[in-house]
């Protein structure tokens, strides 16, 4: 899903590093290898130890360190690398909410989420509930 908002914003996905070898690699699938091989090489996705678990859910945790490696790569930063300042956290915290509207629109607009009419009943119809429930 990621990789594929990534394509249609035009994002660059550069590769820092080489793809780790898995041990379960033999059993990611076909049609998705390229895209865990750019986003691996890329530093979005890391696995867990030496393996992938493509065939195990990701823990909401997983997801949220995706989202955080994949938001640090859009602002051109290496996910993986030790830095003492997080741009990527800097540029949310002034205006997150603001931050996460825009996103959840262009995700809406790429079809990769629906849209709602606050379905939570919250009187809320920002499109932000949505997206952190995703989370």
């Amino acid at each position: 899903m990621l990789y594929n908002y990534a394509s249609f914003k035009g994002y660059d996905i550069p590769s820092h590093r080489s793809m780790p070898t898995f041990t379960d690699q033999s059993q990611i699938a076909d049609w998705a290898m390229a895209e865990v091989r750019a986003f691996s090489e890329a530093g979005v996705l890391n696995g867990s130890g030496s393996m992938f678990n493509p065939r195990s859910t990701a823990t909401r945790a997983e997801v949220a360190q995706m989202f955080r490696n994949f938001m640090r790569l859009v602002v051109g930063e290496d996910p993986n690398a030790e830095t003492g300042a997080d741009t990527a956290t800097d540029a949310l915290s002034s205006n997150l909410d603001a931050y996460l509207d825009r996103r959840a629109q262009e995700a809406i607009e790429a079809a990769l989420m629906p849209s709602k009419d606050d379905r939570d009943g919250d009187g809320d119809d920002s499109d932000v509930d949505l997206l952190m429930n995703m989370l």
